[in-house]
């Protein structure tokens, strides 16, 4: 039925899902426009945190996890998706132009939608236990969909190498005013915030198995009994690279980053993105060299594993659809000006 279209309700339910994505800081820099025939992916720059990501490639990611959860959740409502990434190439905020066909629901769909509500970024330490090969197969299928390199870091020198590297890019940006003070705007916050990283999200260890974590502001995370590990493990770690280093790869990265954390849920598996080293050139060439052989771009790291405790994380917050939802004017979102690179990805 290719002449239907969703609901005003279908569309704001699966918005509603697709603002749940990660985001650097929980800064969700994305805009959404419905077109006559087309849901549109905008990013907002207005929200990029220019000391952590100056050039906008973390946003972009960002705004690739939300399209990853817009695919799934309206898959899961029975409409398929035609995705046309870059779209106007004149308007690089334009991300994405989404073509939808009414269908039956997708079962893997309907899976990977129930795990968005329940996936948060852990940031938590992991159990001392290696991920499960049907996992990892699982894991490096979905990712493989989005052309992306995958590399679980298991042998002790390339996670001794990813360790030094995380370590050095927080000792740098630790030092750098303007990073501390993003960083203290963006995290720390209290009741009554919708974004930024919640003061109770964050826990008072930075680091575990060697790897530091992020040092957010006010960490306040009640741990309880039972909740840390003896030997504090950071888990698995997993970096995805891409061939280019661009717009459209970033994009794509973002996508494959949503489908693993949402796997990675439906496992039972815990997950946070750890992203550091990735920030500046010099640890992110560090990070090429040593886990992805010199030839390829890291664009994500990922800590997954299984949570020590069943306690569940509180819900992190996020800007009403009424807030990043723009009215259409007919023209620069309800058309495409030419034709981008198109749904060459058929994973979910």
């Amino acid at each position: 039925m290719k002449d239907a279209f969703p609901e005003q309700s279908t569309i704001h339910a699966a918005l509603e899902m697709a603002v749940r994505a990660p985001s650097l800081h929980n800064s969700q820099p994305w805009r959404w426009r419905i077109g006559e025939r087309s849901i549109h992916l905008f990013a907002d720059h207005s929200r990029m945190l220019q000391a952590t990501d100056p050039e906008g490639r973390e946003l972009i990611i960002s705004c690739g996890a939300a399209l990853h959860h817009l695919r799934v959740s309206l898959a899961a409502l029975g409409w398929s998706c035609t995705i046309h990434r870059l779209p106007d190439r004149s308007d690089l905020r334009h991300l994405a132009a989404v073509e939808l066909e009414q269908t039956e629901p997708q079962a893997d769909a309907v899976v990977l939608a129930a795990q968005i509500p329940r996936r948060r970024s852990d940031r938590r330490p992991y159990r001392s236990s290696d991920l499960p090969p049907f996992a990892v197969t699982q894991i490096n299928r979905n990712a493989a969909a989005y052309g992306m390199t995958v590399r679980l870091v298991t042998d002790p020198h390339s996670r001794r190498e990813l360790s030094l590297a995380v370590a050095e890019a927080d000792d740098i940006e630790s030092v750098d005013v303007e990073y501390r003070n993003e960083v203290a705007a963006w995290s720390g916050q209290h009741f009554g915030a919708d974004d930024g990283v919640p003061a109770k999200s964050v826990p008072p260890d930075a680091g575990y198995g060697g790897v530091r974590l992020r040092h957010f502001a006010h960490p306040e995370m009640q741990t309880g009994p039972g909740t840390v590990a003896p030997d504090g493990d950071v888990g698995t770690l997993i970096v995805l690279g891409t061939a280019t280093d661009d717009v459209y790869a970033w994009l794509l990265t973002g996508e494959a980053t949503g489908t693993i954390l949402l796997t990675a849920t439906g496992f039972g598996l815990a997950s946070c993105p750890l992203t550091q080293p990735l920030e500046l050139p010099r640890t992110r060439r560090l990070v090429r060299d040593a886990v992805l052989g010199g030839t390829v771009h890291p664009q994500m790291i990922l800590r997954v594993g299984y949570p020590t405790t069943d306690r569940e994380l509180p819900v992190t917050p996020r800007r009403p659809v009424s807030d990043v939802l723009d009215s259409s004017d007919g023209t620069t979102a309800g058309v495409w000006a030419r034709p981008g690179q198109r749904d060459r990805v058929r994973g979910l």
